[in-house]
């Protein structure tokens, strides 16, 4: 059994994103692991001031809003799901902020001369054509920085102009098998 922790950076709801969120945490559970999702656009989270701050007061942010949350998952978590629809080649802003933030959740391992914690990361895509670049080479960063173990990318099937949901069982499959491969 693995704590999941899914941040959906999706600005729909309902959307395509939240199809393949939906089949990965159906397949999940069907492995009894425990799932969270974290649905950012209901949060109050602000972008990284780059005060460094956080450098010099053991890895905390001296932000106070709902970052705390996924902060709080990540070291719950063995696995960490992002999921973004593809916005102009690449994630949500949104996702990239909360990125931009997890520079104190590395700099508080760092500080305190611990390796960050190992975890298993997944990406769920939602875009009109196939992975851009420039998502699998954001991705590409947690696997390298934080040495995490790759389980996958699926890229689902979105529309370019976001009108109504796109008919993807394919993808939706592909979601539900890698939640149900996680343990």
């Amino acid at each position: 059994m693995a704590n999941i922790l899914i941040l959906n950076s999706a600005a729909r709801k309902n959307g395509n994103t939240a199809e393949l969120i939906h089949a990965f945490t159906e397949g999940a559970l069907e492995s009894s692991n425990e799932v969270k999702e974290i649905y950012l656009a209901d949060k109050n989270i602000h972008t990284c001031l780059g005060c460094v701050a956080c450098t010099k007061n053991g890895g905390n942010c001296v932000q106070k809003d709902d970052m705390r949350l996924v902060y709080d998952g990540m070291e719950w978590a063995d696995a960490i799901v992002f999921a973004s629809p593809i916005y102009f080649n690449s994630i949500t802003g949104l996702l990239k902020m909360v990125n931009d933030r997890m520079f104190s959740y590395w700099n508080k391992h760092f500080l305190s001369g611990s390796e960050t914690p190992k975890k298993k990361t997944a990406l769920l895509l939602s875009s009109a054509a196939q992975a851009p670049a420039q998502a699998l080479g954001w991705y590409s960063f947690f696997e390298q920085y934080g040495k995490w173990e790759n389980l996958g990318v699926i890229n689902g099937a979105g529309n370019a102009l976001g009108i109504g949901k796109a008919d993807d069982p394919t993808g939706v499959a592909q979601a539900r098998e890698l939640g149900r491969s996680i343990r």
